[in-house]
């Protein structure tokens, strides 16, 4: 099935193209608190500090929200959450000079209540569609979601150059609260308050472990740290690289190279199709990937770093395509919008640690083995825990 045929699909175009803006503001947030609180005066520690408040927010409140979205349907979670993110993150916009705690708990309010877009799509699709189409439409999401992230820092960031933060994070707080709300309103989201209703004694066996007590479930949450882990000491990797070359000037160009491999070849595999065994895919993408990101260590030079992370970047949407798609297999019935938001703790968790060891290794060569190593160690999670994955959850 190709990404051509899989748009065609009724409904995949209008969640996917609305879903896409919905996430816009991801990428963003982060850059503009910590713009804010320069402007507020004060130090980038309690920037990034902000930052972070809001990565471990979305962390901890994503799979709560996925919860409550398969048991009362998506439009209810959405249309609260986007409401009070936008509202936590409005208030930011106008936090008083001198009160770093009040920056700090909104930037947390933010993260827990951010609606979990990427997982409630995934969600819909996976309900809604055949294996066929599903595969396609998964490849196709991890490849156009790299535009996402690549136009948030630079369409927001444009703005707060030119009106300041504050109006950067207006701006921010509508398109987040708008693009949602447009989502919770099609068909495709509104017909899931029927997959919510459903009887209590349904639930009762999700009511504590949720998505979680599936063995499949647990496994890609381990691949999904791992996976995080990878990219947060990746990311570090970049900027110490540019660093110690002199070359900061050329950080949007290695981390658009990075991005625009894995917008090319997600793009080429969903066009074409594939046929293989997805936890064999899983598994050879994440060595694939683990390979090409040891390449990075011997780079001598900011263009063969790019070269090599537009290589590596090569295999990083069709390993989520097969990710996702594994997930939706293994879900338990009731908990898949949860368990597709596990996914999301699991890389922010990662992406944390990730960066976490890479600063304390301080070189870029160490950074970028850590990045190959945590995938290497992915790749093993997923062959020898393959039969959790082979196995369909009790439904």
């Amino acid at each position: 099935m190709s990404a051509l045929s899989a748009v065609r699909t009724p409904g995949v175009a209008r969640t996917l193209g609305l879903s896409l803006v919905a996430r816009i503001p991801d990428g963003a947030i982060g850059l503009l608190l910590v713009l804010q609180a320069r402007h507020l005066g004060y130090s980038y520690a309690i920037g990034g500090l902000a930052s972070a408040a809001t990565a471990v927010g979305m962390a901890v409140g994503t799979p709560l929200l996925g919860r409550v979205a398969d048991r009362r349907g998506q439009p209810l979670v959405l249309h609260l959450s986007a409401a009070l993110a936008a509202l936590c993150l409005a208030g930011t916009a106008f936090a008083p000079a001198g009160a770093p705690g009040l920056l700090i708990a909104l930037a947390i309010g933010c993260g827990l209540a951010l609606p979990p877009i990427a997982a409630c799509v995934r969600a819909i699709w996976s309900r809604a569609l055949a294996p066929r189409h599903l595969d396609a439409t998964l490849t196709l999401d991890a490849s156009l979601q790299e535009i996402a992230f690549m136009l948030g820092p630079l369409v927001l960031a444009s703005i707060a150059t030119l009106a300041g933060a504050r109006a950067a994070l207006v701006a921010t707080a509508l398109l987040l609260w708008s693009s949602t709300s447009a989502f919770a309103l099609t068909p495709e989201a509104r017909a899931t308050r029927v997959v919510g209703a459903r009887p209590a004694r349904e639930h009762d066996s999700s009511s504590g472990a949720g998505a979680l007590r599936a063995s499949g479930v647990r496994t890609l949450l381990g691949v999904s740290v791992a996976l995080g882990a990878a990219f947060g000491a990746t990311e570090i990797g970049i900027i110490a690289f540019a660093g110690d070359h002199h070359a900061n000037g050329s950080l949007g160009l290695l981390y658009a190279a990075w991005s625009v491999g894995s917008l090319i070849a997600g793009l080429v595999v969903a066009q074409r199709g594939h046929s293989a065994d997805p936890v064999r895919r899983a598994g050879a993408l994440l060595g694939l990937l683990a390979g090409g990101t040891t390449l990075l260590t011997f780079a001598p030079s900011t263009l063969w770093l790019a070269g090599g992370l537009f290589l590596a970047g090569a295999a990083v949407a069709p390993l989520f395509a097969v990710v996702y798609a594994l997930m939706g297999q293994v879900a338990p019935a009731g908990t898949v919008t949860e368990a597709y938001a596990w996914e999301t703790t699991g890389i922010m968790g990662g992406i944390a640690i990730g960066s976490a060891v890479a600063g304390a290794i301080g070189a870029p060569s160490g950074m970028f083995a850590a990045a190959a190593a945590a995938l290497l160690l992915g790749a093993f999670t997923v062959l020898r825990r393959a039969r959790t994955l082979r196995t369909p959850a009790a439904r």
